[in-house]
């Protein structure tokens, strides 16, 4: 009778992965102490993206109720000082910009709101109805890189911006021309990438897509 030997094959390690942003932590019925750990920890991962010497732009995604707008909102109200001269939150699903235009003027407001107590000579330069307000966004954010600063903004929503906007290649364009100032640094919220949520052909040959971190921050625990 052959006889049939069974090699036992070790059992590989996983590898560490608490520190990977791609990460997904998932509790079915998590503890009160359990969630706000689950809470504390993907804070703090975030965190580290953005408080780098040249912080990351990062799109954060999860799915309807996992917590991500509340991550986010605490994110642009409670970031530690010292890192940004000021911080703005701005969900796209109430009153959400249709066109180019609308989205330049409402940002130019936001961003006049967010440095005012930091540099109120900028702020006082950024007139949201200025035909010129292009102009005037890149030279705020183009000073407070020169002066070693930059503006947290918090874009949240971001699908519904791409599902009922009219907005073009060239305001994508131009978004990533402030983000490369280096006085801005970009956190978006929305159910999936931006790039494949993007409905226009035209707009997702824009190089914007590709200026934030990837893999994605995932965020599909309910918290």
């Amino acid at each position: 009778m052959a006889r049939v030997l069974q090699e036992r094959v070790p059992e590989r390690k996983k590898p560490d992965r608490s520190d990977d942003v791609s990460e997904q932590i998932l509790e079915r019925e998590p503890t009160e102490e359990g969630r706000g750990g689950v809470r504390e920890r993907l804070f703090g991962q975030l965190c580290r993206h953005l408080t780098k010497a040249t912080p990351d732009h990062v799109f954060v995604i999860g799915p309807r109720l996992s917590g991500k707008s509340v991550m986010l909102k605490h994110l642009a109200s409670h970031f530690p000082r010292g890192h940004f001269v000021g911080s703005l939150y701005w969900d796209f699903r109430y009153g959400t910009p249709r066109t180019d235009a609308e989205f330049r003027s409402q940002f130019a407001e936001r961003l006049r709101v967010a440095v005012k107590h930091a540099r109120p000579d900028l702020a006082g330069d950024l007139e949201p109805g200025d035909e010129a307000v292009s102009d005037l966004l890149f030279y705020a954010l183009d000073e407070l890189h020169r002066d070693g600063a930059r503006v947290l903004a918090v874009l949240d929503g971001f699908d519904r911006l791409l599902r009922d906007s009219e907005i073009t290649r060239n305001l994508w364009d131009e978004l990533r021309t402030l983000a490369q100032t280096g006085g801005l640094c970009l956190v978006t919220g929305s159910r999936a990438r931006l790039y494949d949520l993007c409905k226009n052909d035209e707009s997702r040959t824009s190089t914007f897509w590709q200026i934030f971190h990837d893999p994605p921050f995932q965020v599909i625990a309910l918290l």
